[in-house]
């Protein structure tokens, strides 16, 4: 097995700017005397599309690695005929090569083995302690990634085995094997672990004169034998070709060369979804930066039994649970880092722009206070003028929420000296008692009005240790312009907001808190959420604790009949999810907490137009921690739950690490949830193999389409409910 090492050089070796039409012949720098634009190896191709690639590698291979935990040296030997494209190079990469060998030459090797080689060899002597020492990472310079590479984490010692992107399987020349039978391999780029760096070298010195390394396992496996040369791919789904302009792949096109087609679907929803739907087998043991073990959940009996973990079949029973859940095809993206000892949480995003095109104007609130649990002195802070990417309108260039060294959002540049820092956001001027749990919600689609509601119910003042709690009256609300909010920023950025009214008591009726010491009233210690159905009820959705001794959460929820947010509300309900166990109990000193729902982040479906809700819960068993999804007509009943990111289990009771974002973005044909990942304070339990620990907001594009099917059983049967409801009322 391979020993733990984090270090990773990444190596950029071949031509950048690579001429899309190349006319004149060989010697003119074209491949093959057709003019082919296929083959074209010139370097005076158009500007933009290459630092479109740069960009693509920063935001889907860098950042990604980064997360997992490996520390990259940026290393080039890069091919360009023009003096000004070269300077270009420099700036882009220039301050993350850290020493590592940077070299911009005007002719490049002759053959592609040779350049890789050569590539190695200089990297090797500029490096410290030698290139044996780190994993390498080879790759072209003009290779537009399209999504998260899925490469090992540094911390699992897996086998070592060489990474290709996938098996060429004849899609265009019919030839699937090599000469020795084994399967042919892409070779855009290759993982090396650091201890199969000696043998790749043997390997490549031996094939100088190769123009490919399709062939590479024959190679390998006659100069050290098939024990020794383990092969792994990044994609197995389905038959592709090196060269995209033959054949479309899932993972990467050339800058400024023409790319095919897809053969069958859609090319943008077999990008966001068929590309990551479907893996191989040998890559079950590894992990996306950011997510979930439900892409990677295919794989061989030995390959789980590296990892010691179970991952989840598609679709399962939960021991010691009732809870049936099927899973949702996800494409993650990294939006921001937090800095370190950030400790903002209960994060909610709101869509200001209403969906008007690709930059839209988006607010991202949180809950802020004292590291690292955001409390005591709670305050909620707003960052305003965000994409759905979380940078700032209108510069491309700037983060809006602010991001770690290092870590940068996927849309910054980390080498651009003009970057500026994160503005710093607005904080919300409202108690820290409704800061604590605070629920924001755009009201309907086009509105211009916010709700807002917040707040915790102590009758008298309550010491926890050195803490002291004191006396509030239950959860507060208002409503606000958006006008009115934006123009009430003041010199010291806080917003000033309306009168707060008093919307729920602890002791509203059918509140069910089973803690001791609380008498049954609810206290509203978790976090709330906000959603208006398509009948035009408001829910508010809060937290239910059903175990005397702690533990046992799970979500209530009032409604307001009439839609207004003053009420009057309902008794509170529990939510009832298909599929669940009912573990609630009127029984005081009854132990429920065999599964805790930590809280609900529920909102219109914008798949259906909102004639269902979508609902996010943090789902935490005794040997699962997952977030879910669910739909529901009325706010109470939801359906089956579908399992949407598998999380981590905490080392405290009850929680996991991961929580989904409040609200939902719309772009396109895709609705965009986000997950705030690693939550500060939560710490992971001690048998976790979770590499990546910073704090940080992942992107997930769900198609509309799927979540339309969804939901689509659920809705057709929207009216026949409201219509039982409505009768049950006016009796």
């Amino acid at each position: 097995m391979e020993p733990f090492n984090n270090r990773l050089a990444v190596i950029f070796t071949g031509e950048a700017f690579r001429n899309d039409r190349c006319s004149g012949g060989v010697r003119a720098g074209c491949k093959s005397n057709s003019g082919s634009p296929q083959g074209t190896r010139a370097t005076n191709g158009a500007v933009g599309p290459q630092l479109e690639a740069f960009r693509s590698v920063q935001a889907r291979v860098l950042d990604p690695l980064r997360s997992l935990g490996w520390m990259i040296r940026v290393c080039l030997d890069v091919v360009t005929a023009e003096d000004a494209r070269a300077a270009l190079v420099r700036q882009v990469w220039g301050c993350q090569t850290g020493g590592c060998f940077l070299h911009i030459r005007q002719r490049t090797a002759v053959s592609h083995m040779a350049a890789q080689l050569e590539a190695v060899a200089c990297v090797n002597s500029t490096l410290a302690g030698g290139i044996e020492t780190y994993a390498v990472l080879l790759l072209r310079p003009d290779l537009n990634v399209k999504q998260p590479l899925l490469l090992p984490a540094p911390a699992l010692r897996l086998q070592p085995q060489f990474v290709f992107p996938f098996f060429m399987e004849g899609c265009s020349n019919r030839r699937m094997t090599t000469p020795l039978g084994n399967k042919r391999v892409s070779d855009a780029f290759v993982f090396i672990p650091a201890a199969l760096v000696s043998t790749f070298v043997l390997v490549a010195s031996s094939h100088l004169n190769n123009g490919d390394a399709h062939n590479f396992m024959d190679w390998c496996a006659g100069a050290k034998g098939r024990q020794v040369c383990q092969l792994g791919v990044v994609d197995a789904s389905g038959t592709y070709d090196s060269d995209p302009s033959k054949c479309w792949n899932p993972l990467y096109s050339f800058a400024g060369r023409h790319e095919a087609a897809p053969r069958h679907r859609s090319h943008h929803h077999i990008h966001e979804l068929t590309a990551l739907a479907h893996r191989t087998r040998n890559m079950s043991s590894w992990r996306l930066p950011c997510a979930s073990e439900d892409l990677r959940d295919a794989g061989s009996t030995k390959d789980r039994s590296l990892t010691r973990r179970r991952p989840a079949p598609t679709s399962t029973r939960f021991r010691n649970t009732s809870i049936s859940a099927t899973r949702v095809n996800l494409h993650p993206l990294v939006v921001a880092v937090l800095p370190r000892r950030d400790p903002s949480r209960y994060f909610s995003i709101l869509d200001i722009g209403n969906g008007r095109g690709a930059q839209g104007e988006v607010w991202l609130v949180a809950r802020s206070g004292a590291w690292p649990h955001a409390a005591p002195n709670e305050t909620s802070v707003l960052w305003q003028r965000c994409t759905a990417e979380l940078d700032i309108l209108p510069s491309p260039r700037q983060a809006c929420a602010k991001a770690r060294t290092g870590h940068m959002a996927p849309c910054v540049d980390p080498c651009a000296p003009s970057i500026a820092p994160a503005p710093q956001p607005h904080v919300f001027r409202v108690p820290s008692h409704v800061a604590h749990n605070m629920a924001i919600m755009l009201d309907l689609p086009g509105s211009r009005e916010l709700l807002v509601v917040g707040g915790q119910f102590r009758e008298r003042a309550m010491r926890d240790g050195p803490q002291l709690h004191v006396a509030v009256p239950g959860v507060l609300g208002f409503s606000a312009r958006l006008a009115d909010i934006s123009s009430v920023v003041g010199v010291n950025s806080e917003l000033r907001t309306p009168p707060l009214h008093l919307l729920l008591r602890g002791d509203h009726a059918g509140c069910i808190d089973l803690r001791d010491g609380f008498q049954g009233r609810c206290e509203f210690d978790g976090r709330l959420s906000l959603a208006r159905s398509a009948d035009g009820r408001l829910h508010v959705y809060a937290r239910a604790n059903q175990a005397v001794g702690g533990g046992g959460r799970h979500v209530q929820v009032a409604t307001s009949l009439s839609g207004r947010l003053k009420g009057p509300f309902t008794p509170f309900r529990p939510l009832q999810i298909d599929g669940y166990p009912t573990p609630y109990s009127t029984r005081p000193g009854v132990r429920v907490n065999k599964y805790n729902t930590y809280f609900a982040a529920v909102k219109a479906n914008p798949a259906d137009s909102g004639r269902t809700l979508l609902g996010l819960f943090p789902i935490r068993t005794s040997r699962e921690c997952f977030i879910g999804m669910a739909f529901s007509c009325d706010g109470v009943h939801f359906s089956k739950m579908h399992r949407f990111v598998d999380s981590e289990p905490s080392d405290t009771n009850g929680r996991g690490v991961d929580h989904p974002v409040d609200g939902l973005i719309v772009r396109g044909s895709f609705v965009y949830v986000y997950v705030h990942r690693n939550v500060p304070g939560v710490p992971l339990a001690p048998r976790s193999r979770r590499s990546d620990r910073a704090s940080m907001i992942v992107r997930y594009a769900l198609p509309m389409a799927d979540l339309r099917r969804m939901a689509s059983e659920l809705s057709a049967s929207c009216k026949r409910e409201h219509a039982i409801l409505s009768s049950t009322e006016e009796k």
